[in-house]
């Protein structure tokens, strides 16, 4: 039986601008979702090494704050050293991003938007950072 190697987030980061670079930004959110899954089911000590290096720029300074929100939610939740990368000043927006294309939605999105993300201000629905 062959062993899965995880996705980590520097190969999250290359899938999602290749999926830009497509003009697919579904896909892209896809990718996102797959790492928070994956991170999720990984043995303990896994986890670490899942996020550890910094992941390339996607290309998308709003992509690379939501990576660096994901990781550090995900961190905080497990008990895990943020790593320094998470914390640099381009991880961070000037200017809100909710993911949603739909206004309707911004309100819950809001309220609902884990506080590693929206500090970033990035703003999304967290059941949407859950795989289907």
């Amino acid at each position: 039986m062959a062993t899965r190697v995880l996705q980590t987030i520097r190969e999250t980061a290359v899938q999602i601008r290749r999926s830009l670079a497509a003009a697919d930004k579904q896909e892209a959110f896809a990718w996102v979702a797959q790492f928070v899954t994956e991170f999720e089911h990984a043995a303990a000590p896994e986890r670490l090494r899942l996020v550890e290096a910094q992941p390339p720029s996607t290309g998308d300074q709003r992509w690379d704050a939501m990576l660096a929100g994901v990781v550090e939610h995900l961190c905080f939740h497990h008990g895990l050293t943020l790593p320094a990368w998470t914390m640099n000043p381009d991880r961070f927006l000037d200017k809100w991003w909710f993911v949603t294309p739909y206004p309707s939605l911004h309100a819950s999105a809001f309220v609902e938007t884990p506080p590693a993300l929206a500090n970033r201000g990035v703003f999304v629905h967290a059941s949407s950072l859950e795989s289907v």
